[in-house]
């Protein structure tokens, strides 16, 4: 039973804990909306897609599909927006859901320019 891929670039929304060594992310991507991917074996200190799956990042990605979650198999960084992390304004600002549904209507090109979202 072949389930096929998704491939493109998203931004990740949010992170879960799915076992030892594995986390659930909640990704936006325009050609597929919201998705829910596993991320298998990426707590381990060694996994290369660590570091490419924080919150607010903007990434390339490959998962196969699968009946439940779809499995992330590749990933790209393209932009890590490491600022929306690290100052407490800027995180609450873009954690509110209405800032969120802004951001996906105007879809995932919006142009980002220090800290103002434009479009």
């Amino acid at each position: 039973m072949n389930f096929g891929t998704y491939k493109g670039e998203a931004i990740v929304l949010s992170r879960k804990d799915f076992s030892e060594a594995d986390r659930i992310l909640t990704v936006y991507s325009k050609e597929f909306g919201k998705l829910s991917l596993l991320a298998k074996g990426i707590k381990r200190p060694k996994s290369r897609k660590r570091g490419n799956l924080e919150v607010f990042s903007q990434i390339k990605f490959l998962a196969a599909k699968t009946k439940g979650l779809g499995i992330l198999v590749e990933v790209a960084l393209i932009e890590s927006f490491s600022y929306l992390r690290k100052d407490p304004k800027e995180k609450t600002l873009v954690n509110s859901d209405q800032v969120l549904e802004q951001i996906i209507e105007r879809k995932i090109n919006s142009k980002i320019v220090g800290k103002r979202i434009l479009t």
